[in-house]
């Protein structure tokens, strides 16, 4: 939604709109393992706004509602695997347990509740700044008296 009311026209929000939603869901934790994204690129992850369809098939965002992907993906990640035993084929596992893969993931830095409040906090103020870009750049039509 920002982007669309700080573009001075569509096609220029269309450019853009992908090549930023590509960058933050690459940089959010789905894609690339936090810990081997570059110290400098890092920072791109707290950041980072795309919906969540892909992520929980139980919360979906159709429209522009942004949720965090990177608390996101943590939150769900933590709520399936801790406290887990992973039982495989054959005896032999490549994650002994949850508590492993939440922690080679690297998604063990906040909890599920505080994951929630962020999204939730972050999404408020997507939406706040989105509303006062628009605010900003639209002309009213016409005058209601």
């Amino acid at each position: 939604m920002w982007i669309g009311a700080v573009a001075p026209n569509v096609q220029l929000a269309l450019i853009i709109a992908p090549v930023t939603q590509v960058i933050f869901l690459f940089f959010g934790g789905l894609l690339a393992n936090t810990d081997s994204i570059p110290k400098v690129l890092s920072w791109i992850r707290y950041i980072s706004p795309v919906s969540l369809d892909i992520q929980n098939q139980k919360c979906t965002s159709t429209y522009s509602f942004s949720i965090q992907v990177y608390y996101a993906y943590s939150a769900l990640m933590q709520n399936e695997f801790v406290g887990r035993s992973l039982q495989c084929p054959g005896g032999v596992c490549a994650y002994p347990s949850g508590d492993y893969v939440v922690s080679f993931y690297s998604v063990d830095r906040i909890s599920i509740l505080g994951a929630c409040f962020t999204i939730f906090g972050f999404s408020c103020c997507y939406m706040i700044a989105g509303l006062i870009a628009l605010r900003h750049t639209a002309k009213p039509q016409m005058m209601i008296i």
